[in-house]
C-alpha cells in the first residue's frame, strides 16, 4: 500500500513538473507593442498611461506618442495628492524620460516612510520614491511592520504581496528574512484551477506582482525562492493563459512575470512548444526556450521518447534524440515523415535533460524546472489525400441480398448517367471503399454520409454510410418502405451525393453520384409548405396618378395671359395720366433692393407654379424675404425721416 502510494505522488509531481507547453511569441511582443502604443496615441488616465509605458520599457521600446503623453502627466500631476497616482506618475516619469521629478511630492512620499502607514501607501510611496531616485529612510522599521501586518491572520493576499515588493525594492536589512519567509505561505494560499494552473486571490496583477517581488528579493537575499517547481510550473501556466488579453494593464503583468521567469538566476521554467505548423509538411521543428522563447542555459539533451498516434496507440518512434538548427540553438528537428505515418493525429512526448554543473564555477546556474524524466507533450497532425473506389449501385427487391448482374459501377468523379428507377418495395444499395491516395491502404473518415436531395423541392435528407463489419468497403443502404416517412412520402427523382470529411483529409468532397427516381405508394405531390407563401414577394403596387385634364388652345392661353395683364398696363398708363407724383424715389440701395425684393418674389412664385415644389421655395423664400424685409425697413424709415424733416421746415418757414 505504501509503495502505490509513494507511486502515485511520483507520479502527480511528474505531472505537475512537466514543461509548460506555451511561451510569447513574437506575434505575441507585438501585440503588446500595438496596445501600449494605442494607449498612449491617446492618454484618458494616469494608471492607463503607466501601464502602457511600463510595458514598453519592458519591451525596451519607444513610442511616438512618448512626449505627448509625458505633457498628459505632467498636466495630471499637478497637486496630485493621492499617493497611487502618484506612483504611476513617477513610473511613466522612469519610463518615458518625462522628467517631471518628485520634489514637489517630497511631503507626501515621506509621509508614506512612516511605519504605522497602511501597506498599500507604503508601496505606493516607496515605489514612487525609489523611481525618482529619492532616499528612503527608516528602511528596517518600514520591512518589520510590513512584516508583521502581511503575517497577520486576516491581513489580505494584495497587502502580503504589497510587502514582498516593498522589501525586495528596498536595501537588505534585518527585517528582510521576516517578509522572505512569507513567499512560501503566499503560495500555499493561492488557488489550484484544474490541477493545472495556481493562481493568487486578485488574479493576473496580484500574481505577476508576488512572482516579480519574490524572485527580485530572492536575489537579494542570495538564495533561491521557496517555491515548489510543481507550484512554479502552475504559476507560469496561469500567466501564460492570459497572454491573449486585449487589455494592457493585463499585458503589462503578463510580460513583467514572464521576463522575470525567464531571466532570473534561481528557478527557469522550461517551455517545449511547436515553432513549425501543426500540420505537418516537413521536419517538425520543436523550440525550447524559456517562457519568453530565449535559448535556454546548459542542455544536455532533448529526446522525443515517443511518437504515438492516440487513436490507436500504436507507436512508431521512440527515443528519438534532436539536433538543434545551427541558426537557432534554441529549435530542434524531428523528421517524423521518414517513417511514412499513416494521416492523423500524433502525440509527441519530449524530455529535455540538463548539462551537469560546472566544477568551481564563480556563481551556480538557474535550476531548469520541468527536465527529464517529465514530459512534454505537444500533438501534429499528418494529412493526406483519400480516393473513393469500386463504387457500386444498385436497386433491389427489400428482402433481397443477391446484387449479382443488376449493380452499376460508378468512376469518382464522374455521375451515373441514366437515373436509377426504385418504388417503395424496394431498396437502394451503395457500396464503395475509401482508401489513401499516398498508400493505397484503407482510409476511415470521420464523416460519411450519404445525402438525398429531391430536385424539386430541394429538401434533402442525410444518411449514416457504414462501415462493414470484417470488410474494407462502407454501404448504403435505404429501404423505401421503412423511410417513406423520412423522405415525407415524396415521389420523383433524387440526387445522391457522397459526403467523406475529416480533419486530416486535404480533399474532403460531395460528390454527385448519381440520381435515383423514387415512386411511393401514397405518393403526395409537393407543396411548398404554408409558411413559405409570407416570405413569398408581394405583388408590385403601380400607383395610378389621376389623368390631367385637357388643358386649352395654345392661342387661347396667350390671349388669357394678355388680358390679364391689360390691367396692369392700363394702370401705368392711368398713373401717367394724373401725373404721378414719383419724386420722392431715390435709386439708393433700399430703394432698388425694396423694389427688386418685390419683383423677384413675384419671379420666385412664377418658378414655383413652373418648376419648383413647396421646400424649395420655401427656402429660396426666407432668403429673398429677408434681404426685401430689410431693404423696404430702411426704405420706409428713410421717408418717414424726409416727411418730418419737411414738416419742421414748413413750420419755420412760417
Amino acid at each position: 500500500m505504501l509503495r502505490v502510494l509513494l507511486l502515485s505522488c511520483l507520479v502527480a509531481t511528474t505531472l505537475a513538473q512537466s514543461p509548460v507547453t506555451d511561451s510569447i511569441t513574437a506575434a505575441d511582443l507585438a501585440r503588446f507593442k500595438a496596445l501600449a502604443e494605442k494607449a498612449l496615441s491617446a492618454p484618458q488616465d494616469l494608471q492607463t498611461t503607466y501601464y502602457a509605458s511600463a510595458t514598453l520599457a519592458l519591451l525596451d521600446a519607444t513610442s511616438a506618442s512618448a512626449m505627448s503623453a509625458c505633457q498628459f502627466a505632467k498636466t495630471k500631476s499637478a497637486g496630485l495628492e493621492d499617493l497611487q497616482n502618484i506612483y504611476y506618475t513617477s513610473g511613466i516619469d522612469k519610463a518615458l524620460k518625462c522628467q517631471i521629478g518628485g520634489t514637489a511630492f517630497s511631503a507626501k512620499l515621506k509621509g508614506a516612510e512612516k511605519a504605522e502607514a497602511a501597506i498599500a501607501d507604503v508601496f505606493h510611496g516607496v515605489g514612487a520614491s525609489v523611481n525618482w531616485g529619492q532616499t528612503v529612510s527608516g528602511v528596517d522599521a518600514i520591512v518589520k511592520s510590513m512584516a508583521t501586518q502581511a503575517a497577520a491572520a486576516e491581513a489580505p493576499m494584495l497587502s502580503q504581496v504589497y510587502s514582498v515588493q516593498v522589501a525586495a525594492l528596498l536595501a537588505k536589512g534585518a527585517a528582510h528574512q521576516d517578509v522572505f519567509s512569507l513567499i512560501e505561505d503566499i503560495v500555499g494560499q493561492a488557488d489550484e484551477v484544474n490541477e493545472k494552473y495556481l493562481q493568487l486571490e486578485g488574479g493576473l496583477g496580484v500574481t505577476s506582482l508576488f512572482i516579480d517581488g519574490a524572485f527580485n528579493l530572492a536575489a537579494k537575499m542570495g538564495k533561491a525562492p521557496t517555491i515548489a517547481p510543481n507550484k512554479l510550473q502552475q504559476l507560469t501556466a496561469y500567466v501564460l493563459s492570459r497572454k491573449d488579453s486585449q487589455n494592457v494593464k493585463n499585458a503589462y503583468f503578463v510580460l513583467l512575470a514572464a521576463k522575470t521567469l525567464s531571466s532570473n538566476k534561481y528557478l527557469l521554467p522550461v517551455s517545449v512548444t511547436l515553432a513549425s505548423p501543426k500540420t505537418v509538411t516537413g521536419k517538425v521543428q520543436i523550440k525550447v526556450s524559456t517562457i519568453m522563447g530565449s535559448a535556454l542555459p546548459a542542455l544536455s539533451a532533448v529526446t522525443v521518447d515517443q511518437v504515438s498516434r492516440p487513436a490507436t496507440g500504436v507507436v512508431i518512434m521512440s527515443k528519438e534524440a534532436l539536433k538543434a538548427l545551427p541558426s537557432d540553438k534554441s529549435v530542434y528537428e524531428l523528421d517524423i515523415l521518414k517513417v511514412k505515418p499513416e494521416a492523423g493525429f500524433y502525440s509527441l512526448q519530449v524530455s529535455v535533460a540538463a548539462a551537469p554543473a560546472k566544477v568551481g564555477a564563480a556563481a551556480p546556474e538557474a535550476k531548469l524546472v520541468g527536465l527529464a524524466p517529465a514530459q512534454a507533450k505537444l500533438e501534429v497532425k499528418v494529412t493526406s489525400e483519400v480516393k473513393v473506389t469500386n463504387m457500386n449501385l444498385a436497386v433491389l427487391d427489400a428482402e433481397s441480398s443477391s446484387t449479382a448482374g443488376r449493380q452499376h459501377p460508378v468512376q469518382h468523379p464522374a455521375s451515373l448517367k441514366n437515373p436509377l428507377q426504385a418504388d417503395y418495395s424496394q431498396k437502394v444499395l451503395a457500396s464503395f471503399e475509401i482508401k489513401d491516395k499516398a498508400s493505397g491502404k484503407d482510409f476511415e473518415p470521420h464523416q460519411v454520409f450519404m445525402r438525398l436531395l429531391h430536385k424539386e423541392s430541394q429538401q434533402d435528407v442525410f444518411f449514416v454510410c457504414e462501415k462493414q463489419a470484417n470488410k474494407n468497403s462502407y454501404e448504403f443502404e435505404l429501404n423505401l418502405r421503412n423511410n417513406e416517412k423520412v423522405l415525407k412520402s415524396l415521389s420523383g427523382e433524387y440526387e445522391m451525393h457522397l459526403i467523406v470529411g475529416d480533419a486530416v483529409i486535404t480533399n474532403s468532397f460531395m460528390w454527385n453520384v448519381g440520381s435515383v427516381a423514387i415512386s411511393f405508394y401514397d405518393s403526395r405531390p409537393y407543396s411548398p409548405p404554408k409558411f413559405l407563401e409570407e416570405y413569398k414577394p408581394k405583388p408590385e403596387i403601380f400607383h395610378t396618378f389621376r389623368k390631367p385634364e385637357k388643358r386649352p388652345a395654345v392661342a387661347l392661353s396667350q390671349a388669357f395671359t394678355v388680358i390679364t395683364l391689360l390691367p396692369l398696363l392700363g394702370l401705368f398708363i392711368f398713373w401717367a395720366k394724373l401725373g404721378a407724383n414719383v419724386s420722392n424715389m431715390t435709386l439708393d440701395l433700399p430703394t432698388i433692393g425694396f423694389h427688386g425684393g418685390l419683383a423677384a418674389i413675384f419671379a420666385l412664385y412664377f418658378c414655383y407654379w413652373t418648376q419648383l415644389n413647396m421646400f424649395q421655395t420655401l427656402k429660396y423664400l426666407a432668403v429673398i424675404g429677408g434681404l426685401t424685409f430689410l431693404a423696404g425697413h430702411q426704405l420706409l424709415k428713410r421717408l418717414a425721416t424726409n416727411r418730418i424733416q419737411g414738416k419742421s421746415g414748413s413750420k419755420k418757414d412760417d
